[in-house]
């Protein structure tokens, strides 16, 4: 239930890229079965929250108001517990945040 540990996610982010916050992170979540999309709009608010990145004010990437140093990725290790709509979905999230 990654959802219901969404706080203690967020606080795993926050320490790991303020351990590192020069460093490019790329957390990967791996769902065992279909999460709310909430989950990820409130991971990647977390991400945004953080203290900016150098590569994150280039024109390319603030003009679209993409992070480029900081990304969620989602790994599916079982197919068939996620259906493809949820698939989709969860890709264009993903892909309005970082492009």
């Amino acid at each position: 239930d990654l959802f219901g540990h969404r706080h203690g996610i967020d606080g795993w982010i926050e320490r790991a890229i303020g351990s590192d916050p020069h460093a490019l992170w790329q957390f990967v979540l791996e769902p065992e079965h279909e999460e709310p999309l909430d989950l990820l709009d409130h991971l990647i608010a977390t991400l945004r929250r953080q203290p900016g990145h150098l590569l994150d004010r280039f024109a390319s990437a603030s003009a679209f108001g993409r992070m480029v140093s900081r990304r969620l990725y989602v790994r599916i290790r079982q197919p068939q517990a996620i259906s493809p709509g949820w698939r989709a979905a969860a890709e264009e999230v993903l892909r309005e945040a970082f492009g």
